[in-house]
């Protein structure tokens, strides 16, 4: 098996060289030896002329590569890297890696109880308040005290 990542260091600067087909890429061995190499850098250059077919493998490769040069101030260019996989980085870049999740506050167990409790108090009064409106209605209507609606009274 060729390597598909091939090095060459010159003093300061690193030259990465994506060579073959980047599709379902799985060689742990070659990625974690990436990083090592990368250290004391102050420059790093990938080119991909000869990339073939890619995927994501493609792109958490060169996720890693940028989130290091980044994270520690080393300057790098991406050659005949493919487009879409250019544009991949960019969105990924974007991304809140790590978003604010709401935090709930929620109130002490007895509080909680007591505004339930006062809750259900205000429930039950506004019911018993309808229920008090609704018979004193009933009974007026069955004395016959209820007002009656006539028509000459809406026009």
């Amino acid at each position: 098996m060729t390597d598909k990542i091939i090095y060459t260091a010159e003093n300061d600067v690193i030259v990465i060289r994506l060579c073959g087909d980047f599709v379902d890429y799985s060689d742990d061995a070659a990625k974690s030896g990436m990083l090592s190499r990368l250290k004391d850098k102050t420059k790093i250059i990938v080119c991909g002329e000869k990339i073939a077919e890619w995927d994501s493998s493609l792109a958490v490769i060169l996720f890693k590569i940028i989130e290091y040069a980044t994270k520690n101030g080393v300057k790098y260019e991406l050659k005949d890297i493919p487009k879409g996989a250019v544009d991949l980085m960019t969105l990924a870049f974007k991304v809140d890696r790590k978003p604010t999740v709401a935090y709930e506050k929620r109130l002490p167990f007895f509080d909680a109880v007591g505004s339930f409790v006062v809750l259900c108090y205000d429930a039950v009064a506004a019911a018993c308040g309808f229920l008090d409106s609704i018979s004193g209605s009933f009974w007026r209507f069955c004395r016959g005290k209820a007002a009656r609606f006539q028509l000459q009274c809406v026009s």
